[in-house]
């Protein structure tokens, strides 16, 4: 395995709990390219990965409750690392809600290429709502089943 990928990724992932946006795209290559599943969208590139960055960074993860974060797991695989955690979000009104997520740290040539996540909707929605309109969505993912039944709802991309 690639010790400098593999690097890239712990980096990747201290820059974003210490909230440091720049270190945090540092780790990542010109097009990063970041999916979603089971809803089956994905976010292309620098520009729009830095909204979501920003959003995430300055808006979700201060609502984190940082002490009960809990990581399931976490394991190298031949195409990036992944990692597993219960996540409790505290809404706007004061409700917590404990999240699932898996997220593998794609390795690309020299950095990551970017991530896969799975997820509910719901905390999607809450992570990437600046650039939700913006993702393409992809064949077989729940949203373009949804606008199979819903003609001119599927996004080209």
């Amino acid at each position: 395995m690639n010790t400098a990928l593999i690097q890239s990724a712990r980096d990747h992932a201290a820059a974003e709990t210490a909230g440091d946006l720049d270190a945090t795209l540092r780790t990542l290559e010109a097009v990063p390219v970041f999916e979603l599943w089971p809803i089956g969208r994905r976010l292309t590139g620098l520009a729009a990965v830095r909204r979501y960055y920003q959003h995430f960074l300055n808006v979700v993860s201060p609502r984190f409750v940082r002490e009960e974060i809990e990581m399931v797991a976490e394991w190298m695989g031949p195409t990036g690392v992944n990692q597993a955690y219960f996540i409790p979000y505290r809404y706007p009104s004061g409700h917590v809600r404990r999240f699932h997520i898996i997220s593998e740290m794609v390795f690309g040539e020299t950095r990551l290429s970017g991530e896969r996540m799975c997820a509910s909707t719901d905390l999607f929605r809450i992570m990437y709502e600046p650039v939700w309109d913006d993702m393409t969505i992809l064949v077989g993912g729940d949203d373009w089943a949804r606008s199979q039944s819903m003609p001119g709802v599927m996004k080209q991309g």
